[in-house]
């Protein structure tokens, strides 16, 4: 049945896409989710590796560990009230663009290390100017405090100066 599925649409009222839900499910194209889903569990859409189409909703507040490795996404935006993303676009290689909302500050802290490894087409990175946390640099990811958080694989040109600061 997992090679069957070409589209989810989850139903309003749901909060949670579990653990592993979809995982392997390699036919899935497209996912409607509800405007009341928070979190996308750890690697809940890992190697769906025909999903290009998945609008996040606009309150979502977590995206679980890999949960969107190995799909085939070209484009992403990440809503405003995500504090924790777990590297859930790795490996997606085909991946150009990225754009994270602003945010707000959150008890406990952030969780955004590593998040665009092996996305060797990523070329643009765009933050909202609201966002508490992070900003874009000539489409690199910083923390506002000026660490190096993600340099896009598919970023054109030969050489790239770090922007004073950076750590």
């Amino acid at each position: 049945w997992r090679d069957k599925i070409k589209r989810v649409i989850i139903k309003e009222g749901i909060t949670l896409v579990g653990d592993s839900a979809f995982y392997s499910c390699g036919s899935i194209q497209k996912v409607d989710f509800p405007e009341s889903l928070r979190v996308i569990d750890n690697f809940a859409f890992y190697s769906c590796s025909s999903l290009s189409d998945a609008p996040l909703p606009e309150k979502l507040d977590a995206l679980g560990q890999e949960c969107f490795a190995y799909c085939a996404f070209t484009q992403a935006t990440i809503p405003p009230y995500v504090s924790c993303l777990n590297n859930a676009f790795v490996y997606n290689e085909h991946l150009k663009s990225i754009k994270i909302g602003g945010s707000k500050e959150v008890e406990g802290g952030i969780v955004w290390d590593g998040q665009f490894i092996c996305c060797r087409e990523l070329e643009n990175v765009e933050v909202s100017p609201d966002h508490f946390y992070l900003c874009a640099v000539n489409n690199v990811l910083y923390s506002k405090d000026g660490t190096l958080i993600s340099y896009p694989g598919g970023r054109k040109g030969g050489s790239y100066r770090l922007r004073d600061g950076t750590s």
